[in-house]
């Protein structure tokens, strides 16, 4: 059995590089990102070095239309594009509250398995809710570290504009 995982630890780390290395390199074609589906999430570097995270909505020749959230339409003019990205895997938010159902749960498992609720001298019903409001707490802050790093490294590359 340990063999088996220091072998999947070993081929892990010299596997993670190459992967990481094996990159495209960076597209210039703006064709590509008028090809990109409406809804496609992304994530867009602009003239300001500006990281907006948004859903695309509308590409022309010359422009890139996004909702941006809560109702925000951003309009970039190619120009003002340095570089385009597919979005990561899931928001720190969205982490957050998969970490709060999650810990919740496991909280009212672990709570319930220590005392049932009408055990333990009446006071079972505490070690449930205390047990349920731990696992919510420390789920929710594990769910949002997990989204936060998912979202750390970038995306595959869709666009990068060549600057002189």
């Amino acid at each position: 059995m340990r063999k088996t995982w220091a072998a999947f630890i070993v081929s892990w780390f010299l596997f993670t590089p190459v992967e990481a290395s094996a990159q495209a390199p960076a597209a210039t074609d703006w064709e590509a990102v008028r090809r990109l589906d409406a809804g496609t999430r992304v994530v867009v570097v602009d003239h300001r070095y500006e990281r907006i995270t948004a859903k695309v909505t509308a590409v022309s020749d010359d422009a890139l239309e996004l909702a941006a959230g809560w109702g925000r339409v951003v309009i970039l003019h190619r120009r003002d594009v340095r570089e385009v990205r597919f979005a990561r895997g899931i928001s720190p938010a969205a982490g957050l509250g998969l970490g709060l159902l999650a810990g919740a749960a496991a909280g009212n498992i672990a709570g319930r398995a220590a005392c049932p609720p009408r055990g333990c001298g009446g006071e079972g019903a505490l070690a449930v809710a205390a047990g349920t409001m731990h696992g919510a707490f420390y789920g929710g802050i594990s769910g949002y570290v997990i989204g936060h790093a998912v979202n750390a490294r970038p995306g595959r590359l869709i666009y990068s504009q060549v600057r002189p």
